[in-house]
């Protein structure tokens, strides 16, 4: 029953929707960037020539550790906030420069367990997510509706929930 829980949870969270609170409303999005390390021809990878900005460094607004804060439905109605199990520890979801990620549970004992853990890419506001649990490879892929510098709204497209997290 846990690992059905788990593929569930980790559909609602690799639909990764950044939501933004109402304090938030008034900042702007910002563009994400993700550079694939096994594609030199991807134009936003600086190091391919053809890429006219050829930034020293590329901006991914993914990158970093995502609390996870509450699930809606596609109106942005609040149907429930993340039961934490742990009261000194959130769960998460980190990304990793080198397009991996692990997703983060803390138990009422406040043990770390990894969920779920593989590669994800982003191609224009699909992120993708490819896991491989006891040699079964499965991808999950989310629409991400917003991100800022604080907060991920991704949307669950087969299930119509939205994920909402915040940076910590």
């Amino acid at each position: 029953m846990k690992k059905t829980f788990n593929y569930t949870i980790l559909a609602i969270t690799l639909s990764l929707a950044f939501a933004s609170c109402t304090s938030d409303d008034s900042s702007s999005s910002v563009p994400i960037v993700v550079i694939d390390p096994n594609n030199p021809n991807n134009p936003n990878n600086p190091t391919n020539p053809e890429n006219p900005t050829n930034p020293e460094t590329p901006t991914n607004k993914l990158l970093g550790k995502w609390k996870k804060v509450s699930i809606s439905d596609e109106s942005g109605a609040n149907l429930q906030l993340h039961d934490h199990e742990c009261a000194t520890a959130f769960d998460y979801i980190q990304f990793f420069g080198d397009a991996t990620f692990k997703d983060i549970s803390y138990t009422d004992g406040c043990i770390a367990e990894i969920d779920e853990q593989g590669t994800y890419n982003l191609n224009g506001n699909i992120l993708s997510f490819l896991v491989t649990d006891e040699g079964n490879t499965n991808t999950v892929q989310v629409k991400v509706i917003s991100v800022t510098n604080t907060t991920l709204k991704v949307l669950v497209q087969e299930v119509g929930i939205i994920m909402n997290f915040e940076l910590i």
